[in-house]
């Protein structure tokens, strides 16, 4: 039996590599971060996802909890065009973030196995392209997500809404598939407004969308 703890509205976004204007597979890519908004609260998190890209079944990967704001436009203040000097190489350039995905979320608790899921759809891009399959972005999918624990016996503990509300916050994601059962709507019709990407004020002048819309890499 599964019972949901929150569910919202889920976008994935990636940054190319420092002084690169353009990312063309994984290996140009600096960052992917994943922001969840849970839909009966005003609150935004944004999670670093490591090896940059969601993890295979039965894969672990590391991410955290770098930025949670009530207000959307603080977690991407550090998404835009950066500057900055380094005494080695001077003068460097970090390229502004691009959408990758964005969709529905749930974080459900499986009470049969005793962990926490976190469970998401895309609605946006209609079809995967090349962006998603290589940041392991698919149409929907399922992870256990599990935190360290900070007392007890035990090393691990299921993620809470709480405990992503805290910034710098580890979360170990685990790529699963089974079904639980539980259904997330989703509305094609944000496909002309992008309705996280609109929330979070990123213009498509600034960040490109290609890769949200058609999958393509930018």
């Amino acid at each position: 039996m599964a019972k949901i703890l929150e569910h919202g509205d889920v976008f994935f976004a990636y940054r190319p590599r420092v002084g690169e204007d353009f990312a063309g597979e994984l290996a140009d890519v600096q960052r992917l971060w994943m922001i969840v908004s849970p839909r009966d609260r005003v609150l935004h998190r944004r999670l670093v996802i490591g090896k940059k890209r969601l993890p295979r079944r039965r894969e672990r990967h590391w991410s955290y909890v770098d930025q949670v704001a009530r207000n959307p436009l603080r977690l991407v203040d550090d998404l835009h065009e950066t500057h900055y000097w380094t005494k080695t190489q001077g003068m460097r350039r970090q390229a502004t973030a691009r959408a990758a995905g964005e969709g529905v979320y749930a974080l459900v608790h499986d009470e049969e196995e005793r962990c926490v899921r976190f469970i998401y759809r895309l609605e946006l891009p209609d079809e995967p392209g090349d962006v998603q399959t290589e940041l392991g972005i698919a149409p929907e999918g399922s992870m256990i997500a599990t935190a360290f624990a900070t007392s007890g016996t035990t090393k691990f503990t299921p993620v809470t809404s709480d405990l992503l509300d805290r910034r710098g916050e580890e979360i170990i994601f685990i790529g699963a598939s089974d079904d639980l059962g539980v259904h997330l709507d989703v509305d094609r019709s944000v496909a002309d407004s992008a309705d996280i990407f609109r929330s979070l004020a990123m213009e498509d002048s600034e960040h490109p969308l290609r890769p949200l819309f058609d999958g393509m890499w930018a």
